[in-house]
């Protein structure tokens, strides 16, 4: 019921959006509008303690019923959002199919792949598990501090459509439809500002092949999502700079940006150098009535990530509850070119050994040249391996967009006498700036490539003016390679393969949950096997803060326990239950006992089961 109405609601909402605006644009518009109803929705309910499948169920029903009286209010016509379509179509057939080609790939894994992701197994899937028990997105005690603190939109449209499938692949699909609607953007984007079809097609093409969009949009990760919305608010810049007394473009900017931040904590970064291309830009046409959408901007955005931000401070004392460690110590310019230059070597992973020790080795003499240290700790986050060039992954943690990159610097190059002649150069160099804020700010480790992915996105508009500069030869030689080494994340996703012995059609859930970590299988299943003997209504959970959890929720969906954070240690723990008395403790840190029972709340509890880390303790019964 859930998924009908949400497809009501969607398609209505393009069809009265595609009135007046092309069918990218109204797309964008689509879901910018969709995710700010479903956080209005998601925060009524959880205020009403109801987020629960018959909540979800109340809020679509009302969005569908305001669709259907605008409906009823302007008879938007259908056929219009399909008019023109074909001829579109025609143009560059090779290109549309390899896109189709990606886009149905991409999509038949969301919907057959069940979520693996490590991020997903340890926060993002099991916020959703804790809102649902207990039927709010309130803060909860938690081994894991990021359930509670990072921006939670993303995982909001994981609830809304999990309760609507009740299957968890569909938690897959908020970032592919990220992903298409990123797609859109930059086809908008690249339209209104002059491009024609052949442009706008190469640019899309350029953000379709990148290793790691492709790689994510089957995953529960949210690196799509806060793309997709920083993606439209630039497209919304674009629009307000050509259109600067419109002021709905003011609105929709402030939209985007708000739930950019709402998503992922590196919105904040990314915002800055997009905001001052704004700014700059309004400054030639307002003046000082530019202080005018800077107000309802700010507004919108506090509005919409007020709440967040209220728990936060509460909670932990910070608004964003961003964590200190991964912040840059040292600042100025050689730790800039350190963080510039590792952050793009990083990208350049090739499948040869040999070349990846040349770059991991110039980069080192690059450094020496600096006088800066390549591991130095204060710019490298400490949990992290060293840094080297490692060999090419089709993995959604490591992957490499050597190609991309390569494009990218050109455009930057070539652009420099180009720059004003096209504003979508300027995406070239705004994704410069977002590098630089980046490198700045943040320490180096090595599952960057996954957060430079709004970076490369960024870029697309200029790439694709750069490509349709080549002759149409050239052109066509660097499509093919993006489109040929773009099948390789499309068919062999090291987490979700289509294909080989290990494809998701040739394995069912469980093999599929810990294909990143095979050798928790067993211990998982153990324990699930002795949580359903012994009967548990209730399971205390004493984990690590990055301690796979989501599979212990999954694995048990018939009896159902509930299952609530224990011996928490960060600042969550006066959240904790004290009268809890859970009927068993699971533990993968408490082994240091050496075995002897443990109290917990006035209750013994002696160990029944260990396999490495993970333990199980059952309470001493008193004959």
């Amino acid at each position: 019921m859930q998924l009908l109405l949400i497809l009501i609601s969607a398609l209505g909402t393009f069809v009265l959006m595609g009135q007046q605006a092309g069918r990218a644009l109204a797309l964008v518009r689509t879901l910018l509008l969709m995710s700010a109803f479903q956080l209005l929705g998601t925060e009524v309910l959880s205020r009403m303690h109801r987020i629960d499948a018959q909540g979800i169920i109340i809020v679509w029903a009302i969005y569908t019923f305001f669709m259907l009286l605008l409906f009823m209010r302007y008879r938007p016509s259908v056929s219009r959002i399909w008019k023109g379509l074909v001829p579109v179509f025609q143009e560059q057939k090779a290109g549309w199919m390899a896109l189709a080609v990606i886009l149905a790939g991409t999509l038949l894994v969301a919907l057959v792949a069940h979520p693996n992701n490590w991020d997903s197994m340890t926060y993002h899937l099991t916020r959703v598990q804790y809102w649902l028990q207990q039927g709010t997105v309130a803060p909860y005690a938690t081994n894991n501090i990021r359930q509670v603190t990072q921006p939670p939109l993303a995982e909001y449209w994981i609830l809304h459509l999990f309760t609507s499938f009740s299957r968890d692949q569909s938690a897959n699909m908020v970032q592919w439809i990220a992903f298409t609607g990123t797609l859109a953007a930059i086809w908008s984007l690249v339209r209104i500002d002059g491009g024609n079809t052949r442009t706008a097609l190469l640019a899309v093409l350029f953000a379709a092949t990148l290793p790691m969009a492709m790689l994510q949009s089957s995953s529960t990760q949210n690196d799509l999502v806060v793309a997709f919305f920083l993606m439209s608010a630039m497209l919304m810049v674009r629009l307000s700079i050509r259109e600067p007394k419109e002021q709905k473009w003011w609105w929709w900017l402030a939209l985007a940006v708000a739930l950019a931040l709402l998503s992922k904590g590196t919105a904040y970064l990314y915002v800055l150098p997009l905001l001052v291309y704004y700014a700059f830009n309004i400054w030639k046409n307002l003046k000082w009535k530019m202080v005018f959408p800077l107000l309802i901007g700010g507004c919108i955005v506090l509005l919409v990530n007020g709440v967040h931000w209220q728990r936060n401070y509460t909670l932990t004392g910070d608004f964003t509850g961003k964590d200190a460690t991964l912040q840059n110590e040292w600042y100025g310019v050689r730790p800039l070119v350190s963080g510039v230059s590792k952050n793009l070597m990083m990208e350049m992973r090739t499948p040869l050994p040999p070349v990846n020790r040349a770059l991991t080795w110039g980069t080192s003499k690059w450094h020496g040249l600096w006088g800066i240290d390549l591991h130095d700790p204060r710019l490298n986050w400490g949990p992290s391996p060293a840094f080297e060039v490692g060999m090419y992954s089709p993995h959604e943690d490591y992957a490499g967009a050597p190609l991309h990159v390569l494009i990218w610097l050109l455009a930057l190059f070539y652009s420099i006498r180009k720059y004003r002649q096209s504003p979508l150069w300027h995406t070239a160099w705004i994704a410069l700036g977002m590098l630089i804020v980046f490198a700045v700010l943040l320490k180096w480790q090595v599952w960057h490539n996954r957060l430079h992915l709004a970076i490369w996105l960024m870029a697309a508009p200029a790439a694709g003016l750069l490509l349709s500069e080549f002759s149409r030869r050239a052109a066509q030689v660097i499509l093919f390679l993006l489109i040929g080494t773009a099948m390789i994340p499309l068919w062999w996703n090291q987490s979700r393969p289509l294909i080989g012995k290990d494809s998701i059609f040739l394995h069912y859930s469980y093999p599929q949950y810990f294909k990143n970590n095979p050798d928790l299988q067993s211990t998982f299943l153990q324990l699930s096997g002795i949580i359903q003997r012994e009967q548990m209504q209730t399971v205390g959970l004493a984990l690590s803060g990055d301690a796979w959890e989501y599979p212990l929720w999954v694995m048990q969906e018939e009896s159902r326990p509930a299952m609530h954070a224990i011996m928490v240690e960060n600042a969550t723990q006066p959240l904790e239950n004290s009268r809890l008395r859970p009927d068993g403790i699971i533990s993968n840190r408490l082994h240091n006992n050496n075995g002897h029972p443990i109290s917990y709340h006035g209750v013994s509890y002696y160990l029944t089961y260990a396999n490495g880390d993970w333990e199980l303790y059952l309470p001493v019964t008193v004959p």
